[in-house]
């Protein structure tokens, strides 16, 4: 039986507690593979707590992959690799929908954020003070890194909520995810290869090619990035989304984690690049920790931004670069100035140091959490429900209708479109033909009001129904 004794005065509530010992006595195999767990009613009485704590943290570990759950039979605990051993010897380093003339009413897109709860004010006092008071001393200053302070609140930040562990000195601002790997493309001269996930963002597969970077898209299965598939081939880097995987919405479980980082640490070239993407939004349980948090070995770049989180306009990104690649930038790419105007870092800054991105993240999460829900609803209301699986709806701002029989996808988009309503099918991110794919939409919703989103699925509740009912 699991015994533990619980501090009753720490800041931590009694099930991340029990989370964090259970997920310990798994990584050091005192609870080996396949191991039954204890109910959570024979736990909850051996540990005199509520079985709701158990069933939380229970719930937690399951979403991080470290348990499994059997219909009647009850908890197991994963079959987990051994964590990735430190590498020897130094490193080295969709389909385009036509325009036309019809007047779009809604847009399910999900590259917004809610333009109404922006803190306009709040930002508009910040950098009237930081003009007069603060900017004089930074004004003529240049770092190809970004502006310090800067870095430092990330760190803070990302130790805090994403487990990550990161020297201020190793963190780059950039003006956006593109501009990043651009400056990762200095850093791996010649011939480069990198395996990315499919379905993906193409704007990212664009870029690699653009970039000179050979480009091999890698299916996923039910725990995401399958790593099996690039075994046997010359694989430099992999670009992989673990905690929010887009658009599918899947979280990368531990244990394929540690397959990843197992398979960098194979080779004195290879590094993973951990695309955080949406890792803010999380609905349910806990943030899934980063895989950076994971990286005892220094092969994760790590890549987030605040496009989501704070504004797509303010252009601000970030990596974190393992030890010997920040040390390669500082050397070699000196020449280079962050192209973020300095306004805007110190801006952001102070908005985290001064706790308003905190605040403004917690309620923009509870905005975001019940338009995701009202949205839900309004689809589980009609004949839709009968029709569709919902899947992906735990974090990020959006989630995926899959039909449930066999309905062509480009007609459900050109039906939507033809009625006014902007949807996106999964075709529109599929870099190779998946075979056997059920139609799936992607419907995003972190800009619309509670009318436009009334609007949108009556629309296509009237729009799709002679696809499935034929009357």
């Amino acid at each position: 039986m699991i015994t533990l004794f619980f501090d009753k005065n720490a800041k931590e509530p009694l099930y991340e507690q029990l989370y964090a010992h259970i997920k310990e006595a798994i990584l050091s195999r005192q609870l080996p593979p396949d191991e039954k767990m204890p109910s959570k009613r024979e736990l909850a009485f051996h540990l005199k707590v509520s079985v709701q704590t158990v069933e939380t943290a229970y719930q937690q570990l399951m979403a991080e992959g470290y348990i499994r759950s059997k219909p009647k039979s009850g908890y197991f605990v994963e079959r987990i690799e051994a964590s990735p051993l430190r590498k020897i010897g130094p490193k080295s380093t969709g389909n385009v929908v036509s325009k036309s003339d019809v007047t779009i009413k809604v847009d399910f897109r999900t590259d917004v954020i809610d333009h109404e709860h922006f803190p306009y004010l709040q930002w508009a006092r910040l950098e009237k003070t930081i003009i007069l008071d603060e900017i004089k001393s930074s004004i003529n200053s240049q770092s190809t890194f970004g502006y310090l302070p800067l870095r430092e609140e990330i760190a803070k930040y990302l130790y805090q909520y994403r487990g990550i562990s990161a020297n201020p000195n190793n963190i780059m601002i950039g003006s956006g995810t593109d501009h990043l790997l651009m400056v990762l493309r200095f850093l791996f001269p010649g011939s480069l290869k990198i395996a990315i996930e499919n379905p993906v963002y193409l704007k990212l597969v664009r870029l690699y090619q653009a970039l000179g970077v050979e480009v091999i898209s890698t299916g996923l299965d039910e725990s995401g990035f399958m790593v099996k598939e690039i075994l046997e081939k010359a694989i430099d880097l992999v670009h992989v989304t673990p905690s929010h995987q887009f658009p599918s919405g899947r979280v990368m479980p531990i244990a394929r984690r540690i397959e990843v980082l197992n398979w960098a640490n194979q080779s004195q070239r290879r590094y993973v690049i951990e695309d955080d993407y949406d890792s803010e939004f999380r609905f349910s349980g806990n943030p899934i920790p980063a895989m950076k948090s994971l990286d005892y070995s220094e092969n994760v770049i790590y890549m987030n931004s605040f496009t989501k989180s704070v504004a797509p306009s303010l252009r601000i990104s970030f990596m974190v670069l393992p030890e010997e690649l920040a040390d390669n930038a500082r050397s070699q790419l000196d020449f280079l100035a962050c192209p973020v105007a300095l306004l805007g870092q110190v801006a952001l800054s102070q908005f985290l140091a001064n706790g308003m991105f905190e605040r403004h993240l917690n309620k923009m999460k509870m905005i975001y959490k019940s338009r995701r829900d009202k949205l839900i609803e309004l689809i589980r209301n009609t004949w839709m429900r009968e029709k569709f699986d919902i899947s992906g709806y735990e974090a990020g701002l959006h989630f995926l209708l899959v039909a449930k029989e066999a309905v062509d996808e480009h007609e459900l988009v050109s039906l939507a479109k033809t009625n006014g309503i902007r949807i996106r099918g999964m075709n529109e991110y599929i870099v190779r033909e998946i075979f056997d794919a059920k139609a799936t939409i992607v419907m995003g919703y972190s800009d619309l009001s509670d009318h436009a989103m009334k609007t949108g699925i009556a629309t296509l509740e009237q729009a799709w129904r002679p696809l499935f009912y034929h009357e």
